[in-house]
């Protein structure tokens, strides 16, 4: 059975690596008009790194800042990008988890490699390498700015890759 193409709604977010938030932050706040709506928890820094969040105020966020010296050895073992520049672009696919596991499927059948999903809370996300290794991230969930402090979380989903389903914990 020929599956259809999942077809991507807008860009999601952008995460650069960055040599210092100290630095950064306070750039994309003033230059650009940003503001900082979250951090990675600590809980979950040692697995991705520490990442600044930042939204122009109508999206859960727009642009995240990851230090470099932060991304330990598990963010490095799940081939995102260590080095100061692009970490991922992200894809909003839908709404729903059905939405995300018809793109799992699509990436089975085109071959990607190192496909991994992750429970970000307000979203659920795949990560997966492009031909060239670039790092993309296709998502589903709500991008929507609460009103209280942004809560970002890491934790990882399972993908039963016979089936293409994200097994919920």
């Amino acid at each position: 059975m020929q599956q259809t193409p999942a077809h991507g709604r807008a860009l999601g977010h952008v995460v650069l690596n960055v040599t210092s938030l100290a630095r950064s932050v306070p750039f994309y706040v003033e230059a650009l008009g940003l503001r900082v709506v979250g951090r990675t928890e600590t809980a979950d820094r040692n697995r991705i790194g520490d990442i600044v969040f930042l939204s122009f105020g109508a999206n859960h966020h727009d642009l995240g800042l990851r230090e470099v010296s932060s991304i330990g050895r598990a963010a490095r073992d799940a081939h995102d990008s260590p080095g100061a520049g692009l970490s991922h672009v992200a894809f909003r696919v839908g709404d729903k988890i059905d939405d995300l596991e018809h793109v799992v499927r699509n990436l089975m059948q085109a071959g990607a490699h190192s496909v991994r999903a992750v429970d970000h809370g307000a979203t659920r996300s795949v990560y997966f390498n492009d031909p060239d290794g670039l790092v993309l991230e296709a998502y589903v969930g709500d991008d929507t700015l609460p009103d209280g402090p942004l809560t970002i979380v890491a934790m990882p989903l399972e993908i039963d890759f016979d089936t293409g389903t994200v097994l919920h914990r």
